[in-house]
């Protein structure tokens, strides 16, 4: 939710969960899973550059442009359709 809003993020690289994945369009950070210093790290990283708050924002915004609910549907659609072709 905080990346479609156009927020910078910091999510744990915990090994399920997705994270990695949704922080590769370089709109935040990954902390060491379970490692309260590290995530401290990353919040002070944030906290003392605006300019990598602003890059992290735009490409949150980015995001949301690519993942809204209407491209999603319009994916799934298209997804049903070539399901259905491939069974005639």
């Amino acid at each position: 939710e905080a990346a479609i809003n156009g927020m910078p993020c910091i999510a744990s690289d915990c090994p399920i969960g997705g994270n990695r994945e949704l922080l590769l369009n370089g709109n935040g950070l990954l902390f060491i899973n379970n490692d309260k210093e590290d995530l401290l790290k990353k919040m002070n990283i944030l906290y003392k550059n605006d300019a990598l708050v602003t890059k992290f924002r735009k490409a949150s915004l980015n995001m949301r442009e690519n993942y809204s609910p209407k491209i999603i549907a319009l994916q799934w659609v298209d997804f049903i359709k070539r399901l259905i072709n491939e069974k005639k």
